[in-house]
């Protein structure tokens, strides 16, 4: 059962056979004179070990927005990252390609979109996953600019 409480995302009572995948929100993007946030879809799962699955990042904004950067951080002792994928991402220009590392357990990226910029719920990047072990996982957003 999960339990959402101060934007984390809690699971009670793991199955033996599956990998569950637990989400840590953190509210993103946010300027005092706008409201934008970076969140996955889907938010949590089950998942068989040696199984494949993809997470969507993506943006939701109010305001128009011409730049994000961030950094992901994903437990690596349960995941391991099999690549990523800009394809249908909302962003234009890559100042830092999409890069990962399943040693260290980090995603990063640098992007934008030329004027007027973006507004509206819109994907940043797919991250395919491999469930490589029982127990419970996790994808934080460490850091956004």
């Amino acid at each position: 059962m999960w339990i959402f409480k101060k934007n984390q995302l809690f699971y009670q009572g793991l199955g033996l056979f599956c990998l569950m995948l637990m989400i840590i929100l953190r509210p993103g993007l946010t300027k005092a004179d706008a409201t934008a946030s970076l969140y996955f879809i889907p938010t949590s799962g089950s998942y068989q070990v040696n199984s494949e699955f993809s997470v969507r990042l993506v943006v939701q904004s109010d305001a128009s927005i011409n730049l994000t950067e961030s950094t992901i951080n994903f437990s690596t002792d349960t995941l391991t990252v099999t690549g990523i994928s800009k394809t249908g991402s909302c962003l234009s220009l890559w100042f830092s390609e999409p890069q990962y590392s399943n040693n260290d357990g980090t995603i990063s990226f640098s992007g934008g979109i030329p004027n007027p910029g973006f507004t509206g719920l819109g994907r940043i990047l797919t991250i395919n996953l491999k469930a490589k072990a029982k127990g419970a996982a996790w994808l934080k957003i460490r850091s956004i600019s």
